[in-house]
């Protein structure tokens, strides 16, 4: 991945499938390995950090397979 530099855009994106993790930067893969199986397990919320950025964010995710946890107001993040 060449150097990112002061005023630059560029484009990052995650994949899962199945167990098969894949990173991209500018569409291309720049990391892609297989995550524990107990990773799937996980039930809770989801963060992104950044520094000095800014950011477009767009989440893109397959239909729920159970029922969906919503984080209660005031926990820490968005809510009402």
């Amino acid at each position: 991945m060449p150097p990112v530099s002061t005023d630059s855009e560029h484009r990052s994106r995650a994949e899962l499938n199945g167990l098969q993790l894949r990173e991209f930067a500018d569409d291309r893969v720049v990391w892609e390995r297989s995550v524990p199986p107990n990773a799937l397990s996980f039930n809770g919320p989801v963060g992104i950090r950044s520094d000095n950025a800014r950011l477009q964010l767009r989440l893109l995710t397959a239909p729920a397979l159970g029922p969906v946890q919503r984080p209660c107001p005031g926990a820490g993040g968005e809510g009402g």
